[in-house]
């Protein structure tokens, strides 16, 4: 990696002088691989096309440090849309009204929801140090006020079987889940797991039995399940990028090695496995296919289930927002937009 090479940007920009020139070494540093990354993204420079000069290890270590967010995405989020304040006195004004203890709202799934758990910790405390503020970090945080109490717990693939380890007194009012990006594949590169395969292949009873565990466990709680985001496949790079490029162009012949590998590990034979490793890239199709299934399975929950269970379709919110992505699956500065609309189906 630290051979690599990089061209100089297409458009030239005073404010970035002191990227690499044709010829020069790249940064050796997390910090620089993240920063041309992150240029990149906004099109300031382009990378290198192939995994020849970008190595499959610094992908994915600078991939893991873009997903990361901090306290300046929250504040350009602000920015942009002027809600960290708004956000604040909405849901003060929600835990205020409960008359016994805090108001606690659980943020269960993957990075995406996690985001949104850092950025309202942010919002309502305004501090620069937020518990668990990582790309991956702890599998539980918490952040308290005097009357509001955050949790945010991992869990990527709807396993209700966690949730009687996951929920502690006092029990949630309010629950924001996600789950099934972390199943979206680019096999072998971005592997197919059994986790994942079987989460999709038993979609409907998996967010049954999960919104079936939370009920029994916090029976008033409000349930909320987020759609994934608009994937934006122009974000990615090397080995990524052009497995892209082989799908758009023949996705049965992509998808073999998937097939092969839940076939050679006894999770699926061919007929059961390639409905599944077809339908669920990592692409824009594959989380299209995950929104679909995600509003199925909550539309098809039974009467006693369905009360007070909502679903959030967050493709649709960032659908054409590519621009604001560093890395195609993340919309760090549009976090309190995002925000704000899991409040609004709520009611707050």
């Amino acid at each position: 990696f630290a051979r690599a090479t990089y061209p100089r940007a297409h458009v030239p920009l005073p404010q970035h002088r002191n990227l690499p020139q044709r010829g020069e070494p790249s940064p050796r540093s997390m910090s620089g691989r993240v920063a041309l990354l992150l240029l990149a993204g906004c099109r300031a420079v382009r990378l290198p096309p192939g995994p020849e000069k970008w190595s499959k290890a610094a992908v994915r270590e600078a991939w893991d440090a873009a997903a990361a967010i901090t306290p300046a995405h929250f504040e350009e989020s602000d920015r942009l849309s002027g809600l960290a304040a708004p956000l604040k006195e909405r849901i003060e004004a929600v835990a205020g009204a409960k008359r016994r203890g805090k108001f606690v709202i659980y943020f269960m799934g993957d990075s995406l929801v996690k985001q949104q758990y850092e950025a309202l910790c942010w919002a309502v405390k305004g501090v620069q140090s937020i518990p668990g503020l990582a790309a991956g970090g702890e599998q539980r945080v918490s952040c308290e006020t005097a009357t509001l109490r955050l949790v945010s717990v991992c869990n990527r693939y709807f396993d209700a079987s966690a949730v009687h380890e996951e929920l502690s007194e006092p029990l949630p009012d309010a629950v924001y889940l996600d789950g099934g990006l972390w199943a979206l594949h680019l096999h072998p590169t971005h592997a197919m797991t059994r986790d994942g395969f079987e989460m999709l292949l038993h979609f409907q009873s998996r967010v049954t039995g999960m919104v079936e565990a939370l009920k029994a466990a916090a029976p008033t709680a409000r349930l909320t399940v987020m759609t994934p985001l608009t994937v934006c496949t122009e974000r990615f790079y090397a080995e990524w990028r052009s497995l892209v490029s082989e799908i758009e162009r023949d996705p049965h012949r992509v998808a073999d090695p998937c097939v092969v590998s839940m076939g050679y590990d006894g999770i699926a034979e061919e007929d059961v496995a390639r409905p599944i490793c077809e339908s669920f890239f990592l692409t824009d199709d594959g989380a299209r296919n995950l929104q679909k299934a995600i509003v199925q399975a909550v539309q098809g929950l039974p009467a006693p289930l369905s009360v007070g269970t909502h679903v959030l379709d967050m493709h649709s919110f960032t659908e054409g927002h590519c621009d604001m992505t560093p890395d195609g699956r993340h919309y760090p500065t549009m976090i309190l937009q995002q925000l704000d609309h899991f409040f609004k189906v709520n009611g707050w």
